[in-house]
């Protein structure tokens, strides 16, 4: 195995918390996903850009979600949708300081694979988990 291939899954491994079950793997971490960032060609030097990138995501949208909760806010789902759409954009200008032309369009496919199984995995969580009561009328 190629070095940067080795550390950049020990990276992405590493920073998976424990809170998954064995057959529920965290969405960064599936092997579609981690696929389709190989997919991307990275150099050894982009491979630390690009987990900084990613883990910016992750912890903005992490905080953000977060406030929202503690906010109460009224409709959370569609609340955390634009926030999760304002920090795929901040994430999509940092790829670009980085990635090629060429690397561009293997990072889109990943980014739109990693924001599936990030819905799939909301989905399989119970309704009153995510959205509070007001979003069982829609």
């Amino acid at each position: 195995m190629k070095p940067f291939l080795f550390f950049f899954l020990s990276g992405v491994l590493w920073g998976a918390p424990g809170v998954y079950g064995a057959e529920q793997k965290p969405p960064w971490i599936q092997e579609e996903v981690i696929l389709a960032a190989l997919e991307i060609r990275m150099t050894e030097e982009q491979l630390p850009q690009f987990r900084q990138a990613i883990s910016n995501f992750f912890d903005s949208l992490n905080s953000a979600v977060h406030k929202l909760v503690r906010r109460n806010v009224t409709n959370l789902p569609r609340e955390i949708r634009r926030k999760r759409n304002i920090y795929v954009k901040r994430m999509d200008a940092e790829m670009a300081e980085f990635l090629t032309q060429e690397q561009m369009p293997g990072y889109y496919e990943y980014r739109d694979l990693l924001l599936a199984r990030m819905s799939n995995e909301r989905r399989s969580e119970p309704l009153e988990n995510l959205e509070g009561p007001a979003s069982h009328n829609q």
